[in-house]
């Protein structure tokens, strides 16, 4: 793993007076106290002018830095949760760097080549990140490739689902590398629909990244044990929590800054007001990143927080092309069209029955008659063409004779 020149013009990165060896175990070291006490590595990198002044600190000055915080802050009582937590940062703080930590291959640090670029632009940057995966590949597209986050509810609608995994996979269709968290709901159908879409891609090519609130071998929530396997044989598992930490509820904001920090764009597919999705959101917005949201329907609980974001400015994003459009990548914008429209061209393929019933449907729900009279074929034959479409995946049936589209079966169709 190549190593940034640890010469600089100011604090923000390390001097070369000190062997690049001893800083990747200080970077490790420092990587390993945060996991256990969320902003530490922060706090002593705003203390000393940047992270380069933080890994500069002995750690006998750490340590010090440690005691004079615990005397300023207010004491608490601590749950047994709280204690181990302490009882862990005092054993690795006494520990001190460890050159065998930093040797691990599955760990890259502030002051490695390979570091993802953007992540440096975080005020609080994390000192290492513990990656699993295709992790030279996963890498490299971080730092070069086109990066957008995916993220919304735990428990979406049936709508916000799809939405999501239209979005995703025309993304991946695009070259976009799709970022997410791995939670359940919003975020497992935006990487599986990333890596839906590449299959009979090269092996090797990298469609997705993972960002954790835990360690990068621990399968949190067990439930996505198939999906951690898929993105690992796909993507990219990266965090900045050490091996075998588990997931805590304080470190999911953390997690978020960092799928925030690697994305160029962050696109919201429902969520309440008060969701990890609007936390990533407003660390997007404070790293000057676009912000975009699906709307949803009104009134619902899960419409609140992609439609809170629209009122403060959030570009509207009702498909993979707003957001090519909105971060301008106009190359990749026309050959999304053109994947879209097929080798026959658009005009061609909306004189089919089944594209003009597709178009019927693009407007909301609708029966058999009024699909029948959208598309200017017999009631009979739209109930023919709906019955292959929904045994297809592109429509289902709602009740009442009504059918909808499946926004996550029908882009290729269009």
């Amino acid at each position: 793993m190549g190593t940034v020149s640890v010469r600089a013009e100011d604090r923000s990165r390390p001097d070369g007076d000190m062997a690049v060896a001893e800083l990747r175990a200080r970077a490790v070291w420092l990587a390993e106290l945060s996991s256990w006490r969320g902003g530490f590595a922060g706090a002593l990198a705003e203390a000393r002018g940047g992270l380069g002044g933080a890994l500069l600190e002995s750690p006998r000055a750490v340590a010090a830095f440690v005691g004079a915080r615990r005397r300023r802050a207010p004491r608490a009582e601590a749950d047994a949760e709280a204690e181990q937590d302490a009882g862990a940062f005092a054993a690795i703080l006494a520990r001190g760097p460890s050159a065998e930590a930093a040797a691990d291959p599955g760990v890259v640090t502030w002051v490695d080549d390979a570091y993802p670029p953007q992540l440096r632009e975080l005020p609080d940057p994390p000192p290492a990140l513990y990656v699993r995966g295709l992790v030279a590949a996963g890498l490299d597209a971080l730092a070069c490739r086109h990066v957008v986050a995916v993220v919304g509810s735990r428990s979406p609608s049936a709508y916000g689902r799809e939405m999501a995994r239209a979005v995703a996979r025309d993304l991946t269709a695009a070259g976009v590398l799709v970022v997410s968290g791995l939670a359940l709901g919003i975020d497992a159908a935006a990487h599986e629909a990333a890596l839906d879409a590449a299959r009979g891609r090269a092996a090797g090519s990298v469609v997705t990244a993972a960002v954790l609130g835990c360690g990068a071998d621990v399968e949190h929530p067990p439930s996505n044990r198939k999906l951690f396997a898929r993105v690992r044989g796909g993507g990219l598992l990266v965090t900045e929590f050490a091996w075998g930490i588990g997931a805590r509820p304080w470190r999911f904001p953390a997690r978020n800054r960092v799928m925030a920090g690697l994305s160029e764009a962050v696109v919201v597919v429902e969520g309440a007001e008060r969701s990890g999705a609007l936390i990533t959101a407003r660390y997007a917005l404070d790293l000057g990143r676009s912000v975009l949201a699906v709307p949803g329907e009104a009134g619902r609980r899960l419409s609140a927080g992609p439609h809170r974001l629209l009122r403060q400015g959030a570009a509207v994003c009702e498909s993979a092309q707003d957001v090519l459009e909105e971060l301008g990548y106009g190359d990749l914008a026309v050959g999304w069209a053109d994947r879209q429209a097929g080798p026959g061209g658009g005009d061609q393929e909306a004189d089919e029955p089944a594209q003009r019933v597709i178009r019927a449907l693009d407007d909301g729900v609708r029966t058999a008659d009024q699909v029948a009279a959208a598309a200017n074929v017999t009631v009979s034959g739209a109930l023919a063409l709906l019955a292959g479409l929904e045994i297809d995946g592109a429509v289902e049936a709602c009740g009442g004779g009504a059918y909808r589209l499946r926004r996550d079966g029908t882009a290729a169709r269009r």
